[in-house]
């Protein structure tokens, strides 16, 4: 299965809307989204980068993927 649509980018390049290839999260206006994971897989630790990361604007990420314009 592939994604019908593209990644929406910011004038800097950084996605917008779409997918992050280099942290592994999806992105809506800019911010991280929850990953959806049930709550037993993050007892002890976040279970991926969209937990870690929800709620956060992903150009403030580190290693955040920037595209080309």
């Amino acid at each position: 299965m592939s994604r019908q649509s593209g990644d929406v980018l910011a004038p800097t390049g950084t996605v917008k809307d779409g997918y992050d290839y280099a942290v592994q999260v999806w992105v809506k206006g800019g911010v991280v989204q929850p990953c959806g994971h049930p709550a037993t897989m993050r007892v002890t630790r976040p279970c991926c980068a969209a937990n870690r990361y929800q709620g956060q604007r992903i150009e403030q990420i580190r290693g955040h993927q920037v595209q080309p314009c």
